[in-house]
């Protein structure tokens, strides 16, 4: 309601016109039956965009040529495992400074900690990974883990990513003859040799 002070009089009318134009402008479905041209039409502000949204979260990106290389197409699953889990530590910037212990690894994968040593080792082999600092004690005699570096992206400090994934080649077994053992009808086998 307003109030008039040269009439002294509440403009009562002019309230409930000018409230029931408020709740007008509130219903969008107003904004669609009045037309471009039309003075009563107003124009309501748009919420911004993702306003309420928390977006969506950290995620683990394995590039494409990263999956095409051969040293990832033979990899077996536990190691592969644990490079997602060493992608997930590194957070876009601490390339060279990514901490996993084989116990955290182990506890994180649901495996026993014996069993990511090899892992490990397969993944530097390959070279998905280096070390940056080797395990050792601490000043106050407390173990530090493992300092780890992507072999995929750049280090913190400058480095350019070495990808020595890309040139990795799986090492071709020598052929040797082929033995086969046949049973020549009484207890014993006899080699027979390919002609």
């Amino acid at each position: 309601m307003v109030f008039k002070p040269e009439t002294d009089s509440l403009d009562v009318q002019g309230a409930i016109g000018r409230a029931h134009n408020f709740t007008q402008d509130r219903n969008p479905r107003s904004e669609r039956l009045a037309g471009p041209d039309d003075p009563e039409r107003v124009q309501v502000m748009a919420r911004p965009y993702k306003r309420q949204k928390k977006g969506t979260g950290r995620h683990v990106q394995l590039p494409e040529w990263l999956q095409a290389s051969e040293a990832w197409a033979t990899l077996p699953p536990g190691p592969r495992a644990l490079y997602v889990e060493l992608k997930r530590r590194y957070n876009g910037s601490n390339n060279g400074d990514i901490i996993l212990s084989h116990r955290d690894a182990a506890t994180a994968l649901n495996v026993h900690r014996n069993t990511v040593g090899p892992w490990f080792r397969e993944l530097q082999q390959r070279g998905f990974i280096t070390m940056t600092k080797s395990p050792h004690l601490g000043p106050s005699g407390i173990g530090k883990a493992s300092v780890w570096a992507l072999g995929e992206v750049p280090t913190r400090d400058g480095k350019p990513a070495t990808k020595r994934f890309v040139s990795w080649r799986q090492k071709q077994k020598p052929r040797t003859k082929n033995r086969t053992l046949r049973p020549n009808g009484c207890d014993g086998w006899v080699v027979v040799e390919p002609v």
